[in-house]
């Protein structure tokens, strides 16, 4: 479909379009997806992305398979404006370091975005699965305000057929998302999925401590747990910088303004944590031990927690030394300090006897992995 009506899509539509995606089925139940809804004057803004790439492929128009199918100058004016369709769904998954995880989700995703078309169609509303914007990627990203460690899978519009303005359809009972915003975008997850963040310390993205992270990930997702993962490393954390802002105010907020906001919002959305560290001088990294410090305001002076006890977090450790009691001072001292800002600490487990590269994987660990797996299994239950 290449020409839509102008006619909004009734909200129950979209919510079905989407409730639809999230039934798709996914490489080891990840469900690694993420759907931006984009609406209003941003729609012109990706138009006008995609038409500055147009010059280069219609030189060879002629050549072209799209030439068949529709006229040149119908081609530019779609491109353009996305066919005059009233909303454009953006497919996401986190951009994984890892190749064989990073395939599964680019498959999965592309499941999800079969179950978006079908439940469209099914509705009477027109679409097309669209990779051409993509030619303009990074002012893409830019317009639409999405993080590097994001990856866009595909982009389709969406809306009723030009001439027509069905009435909706009821979307499954139980489910749904939130609404789109008119003129922003905004990301839509399954508003009935619990939600862990995954924190990992570790420098290192295919080192031991991502593998026993991943492994924690795969026991949620069997759970039916929705995760996000952020490698500390990659943020621009400052140290606490000994303001008190944060009591003055008495918020649970930082006046320093860095990285440590997506944080902060991502336990505030989380229904648990997991934290992945290596050991280095007896203690978490530095990149882990910026994150503590940095969760200052959610400890009031006199000590009393600020995020409730419902919160589970559980740790997942690992070190090159042999023996797991050598630094149980220093991990213990770091999961009490954790515990102070509220959250209830599940469980924990230090992986002995690794170093990436240097001795054998993880993975050659079968005891450390189902561990790692048990972690994020029952850190909800």
């Amino acid at each position: 479909m290449r020409q839509f009506s102008p006619a909004p899509v009734k909200k129950e539509d979209l919510h079905a379009v989407l409730d639809a995606a999230n039934w798709a089925p996914s490489g080891m139940n990840r469900q690694p997806w993420e759907f931006v809804v984009v609406t209003g004057k941003k729609i012109g803004e990706m138009g006008k992305s995609y038409h500055s790439t147009l010059a280069e492929y219609l030189k060879n128009w002629d050549s072209s398979p799209m030439r068949d199918s529709i006229t040149k100058e119908a081609f530019i004016r779609f491109a353009e404006t996305y066919g005059g369709a009233p909303v454009i769904i953006v497919v996401l998954v986190q951009a994984d370091p890892l190749p064989n995880f990073r395939k599964a989700d680019l498959e999965s995703a592309s499941a999800a975005m079969e179950n978006l078309l079908l439940a469209a169609t099914a509705l009477e509303l027109g679409t097309c699965w669209m990779t051409g914007p993509l030619r303009a990627e990074k002012i893409l990203r830019t317009i639409l305000a999405i993080p590097p460690d994001r990856e866009i899978v595909a982009i389709t519009p969406l809306g009723y057929p030009e001439g027509t303005t069905r009435g909706s359809a009821a979307s499954r009972p139980g489910t749904g998302t939130q609404g789109a915003v008119g003129g922003i975008t905004q990301t839509f997850r399954n508003e009935t999925m619990k939600k862990v963040t995954i924190l990992i310390g570790s420098p290192r993205k295919n080192g031991n401590t991502r593998i026993l992270a991943a492994e924690a990930e795969r026991g949620l997702k069997e759970q039916g747990i929705a995760t996000e993962t952020v490698f500390l490393n990659d943020l621009k954390i400052k140290g606490c910088q000994a303001c008190y802002w944060c009591k003055k105010n008495d918020v649970v907020a930082c006046a320093v303004k860095d990285d440590m906001q997506k944080i902060h919002h991502l336990i505030q959305e989380s229904d648990g944590l997991i934290l992945a560290s290596p050991i280095y001088f007896s203690t978490v990294t530095a990149q882990t031990k910026a994150w503590l410090d940095r969760m200052f305001p959610y400890v009031s002076m006199n000590l009393i927690p600020k995020l409730p006890a419902s919160k589970r977090v559980s740790f997942i450790f690992t070190q090159n030394q042999p023996d797991a009691r050598l630094f149980e001072s220093g991990i213990g001292s770091f999961m009490y300090a954790v515990g102070l800002s509220g959250l209830s600490v599940k469980d924990h487990m230090i992986a002995c006897d690794l170093d990436t590269g240097v001795k054998p994987s993880v993975t050659e660990k079968k005891e450390l992995m189902d561990r790692a797996f048990a972690i994020g299994r029952d850190l909800l239950r």
